[in-house]
């Protein structure tokens, strides 16, 4: 159907209208023109009636007339007219009769009055009055009476028509009014639909045009203008209107979109702010963004309107399908209510028709999803326009994850700032604090850093020596004088050169009096991310007071060693002959000893070789700390010498009822070693073992040769050695426990002797105790002890 211009339709509703009051307009005239009709004609016959009275009036006087005067005279009221003189006979020749045979008959009832009239006029003219009278009394009143009938009949006829042509003016003025009642309802209706036509086709989209015009000058885009009109230029205009508001409104979603997306990097407070902003427009009911969970990579409710529980899952598995994308290629998700994957998204509670998913990317990459549930169709722009955002949420998830890691590299550089703030105030406080002589030096050898302790040390400030080169000031040589500086030995030429720390060592280092004094230089090198050294740092101490303490040591050492040689040569001969005379006495060389003196003898002799024996440490021990022990090996089997040594201490096991065991699998091990020292650390080690292992415990020995090593274990199921003590088991003059010296006799250098003449043939000694369980002494040498390897 072609649409109809408003002009058209005007033209029509006029020419209707025009034709509705153009018939009720005749109508009315019509009404107007027969009531005006019957009107006059009403008139005419009241006014005929009355000149009928009249006459008829004029008539009786001409009557009353002619019988007094017994004929017509000259003083008679009729006198003077034409024939007769009667009054009527001119009303009757003057009136066109409207009753048709009554009339007829008071005309010829008239006609025979007057012939009767003219008749008795003859009489009196004849001079026969009584004659004359009998036609007047007779014929003519006869007659008179007719006509007055008939007269009256007429006028009842007169007054009957006369009511009905009132009537008949009743009726038309009826008529008329409801033909003016239908002219002012048809215009009333007329003016009130083209009032409502105008209004709703032309003033309320004006007005609304006008409203949007208003609000679009202020920014809002969201007034949209209805049309009710179908096909006319209103609808073409609003229709216009909106589509010029659309990309307008988008523009402006987009701009707050942008606003809000812009508005910070709190991910929870934009994404809450979006979804409130898709409500608000009216496109969505419900609205959720899914993202990724950084470990399964499924995609996650993070933010909901109005309620979670319009939505089915708070996680949708990425399985392939559209509702679980994998990858962009999905795109665009449309679904209505009872489609397939509809229950994957929405629940049974939520009032939605339609759902629509928009991917979330960046760069091609899924970063999550925006779903709307609706009761109507997302389409056209509505669908480029959440496209746009769901790609300008993507650059703003991508801007928020920089931004946090940005934060976080802050945070870390901050807290990394605050570390080395404090390192330098550390370091500050170590350089100002600290007597030792500490610096740093760039690649050029140009140094940097200065302690105080290095002021001190060298005589040379801060201030005079930092940026100057190391090498003009900090000269240092090995100990035979050597200078070192500038050539390949110098520290910072070994570490420029790619070399690992500098160990400590002793050098002479040049003061700037001119002195060389003794230090004990180490250095490490300072290299920067990619490995390469880019400067020194390095620490010198004087050793001047360390070097005189230690020769002094040294000297007191020596004379300590000394007097304890002579000492233990000077106990040892007199102890030596108590213990051989003891013994004699013990055998009954100079007779036969009681009980009691047996028992003197006897504690003389146990006494005495324990204090032998402390002497024979001591002079051990004084011999190793001289540097005078010397290992001497020679060829041995070491199976023999294990079992003299356990031979040593079976008398003594047995009186404590402790079983050793000797476990040696060979029959013959030919060992280098020193004999003597291997015989000393097993009785030492044994010696322990049944000190420590109560009665009816067991001890022993193995030796274990295993090609490549040879193994001594001594083992015990004593008291055990607590684990926080493990570390003074080897220091001289010490045991573990105040009750165990009360209860078990020693100085306390057995194990320290043991370790020292263990280390002194190359081996290592190690502990392994459980306490309450007993120990186990594992001495190791290295396979170079077998004869022959």
């Amino acid at each position: 159907m072609r649409s109809q211009s408003i002009a058209s339709r005007f033209l029509v509703w006029f020419a209707v209208l025009f034709v509705l009051i153009a018939v009720q307009g005749g109508g009315l005239q019509w009404t107007i023109n027969k009531h005006q009709n019957l009107f006059k004609e009403t008139l005419t016959r009241k006014e005929c009636y009355v000149g009928l009275k009249d006459a008829l009036y004029q008539h009786n006087l001409w009557l009353r007339s002619f019988e007094e005067n017994e004929g017509v005279s000259d003083a008679s009221p009729l006198a003077g007219t034409e024939g007769l003189g009667c009054a009527f006979s001119g009303w009757l020749s003057s009136t066109d009769p409207m009753e048709g045979d009554l009339i007829a008959e008071i005309k010829t009832t008239h006609s025979e009055f007057h012939e009767s009239a003219e008749l008795a006029e003859s009489y009196f003219e004849s001079g026969n009055r009584v004659q004359g009278m009998a036609v007047v009394n007779g014929e003519m009143k006869r007659l008179s009476n007719i006509l007055g009938e008939k007269m009256y009949s007429y006028g009842k006829a007169v007054d009957q028509e006369i009511s009905l042509l009132k009537d008949k003016i009743e009726q038309f003025k009826r008529i008329q009014s409801t033909f003016l009642y239908l002219l002012t309802f048809t215009l009333i209706m007329a003016a009130g639909m083209i009032y409502v036509n105008l209004k709703n086709c032309i003033i309320n989209p004006l007005s609304e045009i006008s409203e949007s015009l208003k609000r679009v000058n202020v920014g809002d885009f969201s007034l949209s203008v209805a049309a009710p009109c179908k096909n006319d230029e209103i609808k073409s205009l609003s229709k216009s209107f909106n589509e010029i508001l659309k990309p307008l409104e988008k523009e402006r979603v987009l701009r707050d979109s942008l606003k809000i997306m812009a508005g910070g990097y709190n991910l929870d407070s934009i994404l809450n702010r979006l979804l409130d902003l898709f409500i608000a427009r009216g496109d969505a009911a419900a609205a959720a963004v899914y993202l990724p969970e950084e470990k399964s990579g499924d995609l996650k409710l993070i933010a909901v309107r109005p309620s979670p529980d319009y939505w089915a899952e708070d996680v949708i598995k990425m399985d392939g399908s559209c509702i679980g994308p994998t990858s962009v290629s999905c795109g665009n998700v449309f679904l209505s209510r009872g489609e397939e994957g509809w229950n994957g998204v929405f629940s049974e509670e939520a009032d939605c028709k339609f759902a629509a998913g928009f991917p979330i990317t960046y760069q091609e990459s899924l970063l999550g999803y925006i779903f709307l549930g609706s009761n109507a169709r997302v389409t056209g722009y509505q669908v480029d326009f959440y496209t746009d955002i769901a790609s300008q949420l993507g650059v703003t998830l991508k801007n928020i994850k920089h931004f946090n890691a940005t934060q976080a590299i802050a945070k870390k550089l901050e807290k990394n700032n605050r570390i080395l703030d404090s390192q330098k105030r550390y370091m500050e406080a170590v350089l100002r604090s600290s007597v030792e002589g500490i610096y740093s030096v760039d690649k050029d050898c140009r140094v940097r850093t200065w302690s105080n302790g290095a002021e001190h040390i060298t005589g040379y400030k801060a201030e005079d020596i930092i940026g100057g080169r190391c090498g003009d000031f900090l000269t240092h040589s090995d100990t035979e004088g050597n200078i070192l500086c500038d050539t390949e030995q110098c520290i910072f030429a070994v570490l420029n050169l790619g070399g690992d720390d500098y160990e400590a060592r002793e050098m002479l280092v040049k003061t700037r009096k001119g002195f060389r004094i003794p230090c004990m230089v180490s250095a490490a090198p300072i290299k920067d991310e990619f490995g390469q050294t880019i400067g020194t740092v390095g620490v010198f101490r004087d050793i001047s007071k360390e070097k005189e303490n230690i020769r002094k040591i040294k000297q007191a050492s020596e004379a300590k060693s000394e007097f304890l040689s002579i000492m233990s040569h000077e106990l040892r001969t007199p102890l030596n002959s108590i213990l051989g005379f003891s013994e004699l006495l013990g055998e009954g060389v100079a007779g036969e000893l009681n009980e009691k003196q047996k028992r003197y003898v006897n504690n003389i002799l146990y006494s005495g070789g324990h204090l032998l024996s402390l002497i024979n440490d001591i002079l051990d021990i004084s011999k190793i700390e001289a540097g005078k022990m010397e290992w001497e090996t020679s060829s041995f089997d070491l199976v023999q010498t294990a079992g003299n040594s356990m031979v040593m201490l079976t008398e003594r096991a047995e009186r404590s009822g402790i079983n050793l065991e000797l476990d040696i699998q060979e029959e013959e091990i030919i060992v280098k070693m020193d004999e003597r020292k291997i015989k000393q650390i097993l009785y030492n080690l044994l010696s322990n073992a049944v000190k420590f292992t109560p009665e009816g415990g067991r001890a022993g020995l193995r030796v274990k040769n295993k090609g490549e090593k040879l193994y001594l274990e001594v083992w015990d199921e004593g008291v055990g050695i607590p684990r926080e003590k493990m570390d003074m088991l080897f220091e001289p003059f010490v045991q573990l426990d105040g009750s165990l010296r009360r209860k078990h006799e020693g100085t306390g250098l057995g194990l320290h002797l043991v370790k020292r003449m263990v280390e002194l043939g190359g081996g290592s000694i190690r502990p392994e105790s459980t306490l309450g369980e007993g120990s186990r002494f594992i001495v190791e040498f290295p396979n170079e002890v077998f004869d022959g390897a």
